[in-house]
């Protein structure tokens, strides 16, 4: 699929592919998350040396806690919840977030169209954590571009 959609793209310009799944990291009780993201992560790099011959970039984004719908759903009232996310839960190996402060959907969408700009256009095979800090720069999960 990937090869076809390189012949189809004409000249020099470049096309890209994304995918995205939320980051857990390692913690106490999540064991079935990190064997997904990580194969995930590895089609992603392995994909993308596949296709970089054809000009698709692709690229892993790992987003942490981000103020939706989804994070409020786990708590009853949506300042706790916040606050949780950003305090941490030491006790199940969990840190909370250095910059002191959960993201905003905005945050993450601004670091995906930097991936998928022309001012990345020599970005490949990375990953790109937007998580304030929070995994301490461990790598834990993924994103495509």
């Amino acid at each position: 699929m990937f090869r076809a959609i390189g012949d189809r793209t004409p000249g020099n310009k470049k096309k890209s592919l994304e995918s995205a799944i939320r980051r857990t990291g390692h913690k106490a009780g999540r064991a079935e998350k990190g064997a997904p993201k990580a194969a995930a992560t590895v089609f992603t790099k392995t994909l993308g040396l596949e296709v970089a011959a054809y000009g698709i970039r692709c690229n892993v984004l790992t987003p942490g806690s981000t103020d939706t719908p989804m994070l409020s759903a786990l708590w009853s009232d949506h300042e706790r919840a916040l606050q949780a996310s950003i305090e941490g839960s030491p006790g199940v190996y969990r840190t909370g977030i250095p910059l002191g402060k959960v993201a905003r959907p905005a945050d993450i969408a601004e670091a995906v169209a930097f991936l998928l700009s022309s001012k990345a256009n020599h970005i490949t095979l990375q990953h790109l954590t937007v998580d304030g800090g929070a995994t301490l720069g461990i790598r834990t999960f993924v994103f495509t571009h």
